[in-house]
């Protein structure tokens, strides 16, 4: 399978962090505000290098913060509540796009693109390019009228090198492609015995790439949410994906 991008990034599976590119490759950890502890400056702005390993980076950039706040995910408890404005009916803290961030005193720069990849060691993308539509975005979108309203209005706003002639490709290189650890899959369930079940990722405290296995008889005797699964077979296993 090769790299892709997602619409949404899921906390419960990696943690609140993500790599942050500003517009001169230069290389940073930062957090996802999903709690207000998150927010810390301690969290922002973290210095790594094309040569750094993310595996080995992890720990020392949450330095011992509890897996409950590393992995949580934003809940404002207000599922019963209505509201009669877009913004507050739908979240995007995880969400593929851009916003402004005029306000980030962290980053000279306008705007931010959050953008969620699944990387896979047999294939990385060798560019990530920024595109925008003039307009005022009203017009009805279908498959007769998508060339002209969308694909021939297109402007390149960036285009970021994920090769490795950049420090960002370089980077991807290290840590994806050439490097030996990176597992082939998160998961591997066996139906027939489910005690071989495995987690394949990085062990939260002591950072690298490890293998460890779970007891899914128990947990899936009874009905879950998908939340309570990522609680019971990621957080109590302190385990990346």
């Amino acid at each position: 399978m090769r790299s892709f991008s997602l619409v949404k990034t899921n906390v419960g599976l990696t943690t609140n962090i993500k790599i942050s590119v500003d517009s001169n490759y230069n290389l940073y950890l930062d957090s996802i505000e999903s709690t207000s502890d998150l927010a810390h400056d301690k969290y922002k702005k973290y210095i790594i290098n094309k040569t750094s390993l993310y595996d080995e980076k992890l720990p020392s950039f949450y330095d011992g913060l509890n897996t409950d706040v590393a992995f949580a995910v934003k809940y404002d408890n207000d599922n019963n509540i209505m509201f009669n404005t877009f913004d507050n009916q739908l979240d995007d803290l995880y969400i593929s796009g851009a916003k402004d961030i005029t306000d980030n005193k962290n980053y000279a720069e306008d705007f931010e693109y959050f953008a969620p990849l699944y990387l896979s060691k047999t294939g990385l993308p060798k560019y990530f390019a920024i595109f925008r539509i003039d307009g005022p975005g009203l017009t009805t979108v279908t498959k007769d009228n998508f060339n002209s309203e969308i694909i021939n209005k297109l402007k390149c706003v960036k285009m970021f090198d994920l090769t490795p002639n950049s420090d960002l490709g370089q980077w991807l290189y290290n840590n994806v492609t050439n490097n030996p650890n990176f597992p082939a899959t998160g998961f591997e369930i066996d139906h027939r015995r489910l005690q071989f079940s495995y987690w394949n990722g990085i062990d939260y405290n002591n950072g690298n790439y490890t293998k460890k296995s779970y007891f899914f008889d128990d947990v899936l005797d009874y009905e879950n949410t998908f939340h309570n699964l990522f609680y019971l077979m990621i957080h109590q296993q302190h385990l990346l994906l």
